[in-house]
């Protein structure tokens, strides 16, 4: 048996069980680098697979729409994992203006580490990051 339900494909056997495919994405993002708004769109950006060196993704120019849930993956305790605003948008950290350019990284990373990101309207035509703590602690820069 195959079902769409709210454009997530269950693909069922025998019983109450089924597979779900066509779900949240997972992005393994295990070295530094520039997500694109493609990324973010309801995404889980994880650094799974990190090695020993910081981990720093680049977030686009906020846009209307765009949300993501960073997960700490792999705890690499002398390295951070991090996220930056572009050169004009900042990151309110729990409520908290951060600067334009400012970033969001955790504390010390612990596997399981979690904050929710998205995008919100703050001018006629702009708009910055919002990040929201939902385990371990975040800091900003």
């Amino acid at each position: 048996m195959t079902e769409i339900l709210d454009g997530i494909k269950i693909v069922g056997g025998t019983g109450d069980f089924g597979t779900l495919t066509g779900g949240t994405e997972e992005i393994v993002k295990a070295s530094s680098g520039a997500l694109s708004g493609k990324d973010l769109r309801g995404a889980i950006i994880t650094n799974y697979g990190q090695g020993a060196a910081n981990n720093l993704q680049a977030l686009p120019a906020a846009a209307k729409g765009m949300s993501f849930v960073a997960v700490c993956g792999t705890a690499q305790g002398a390295h951070y994992f991090r996220f930056q605003a572009d050169t004009s948008d900042k990151i309110y950290l729990d409520g908290a203006a951060g600067s334009d350019n400012g970033y969001v990284e955790i504390a010390a990373p612990v596997v399981g580490g979690m904050i929710v990101f998205m995008t919100f309207q703050t001018g006629a035509a702009t708009f910055d990051w919002i990040a929201v703590t939902i385990a371990e602690t975040w800091i900003a820069g």
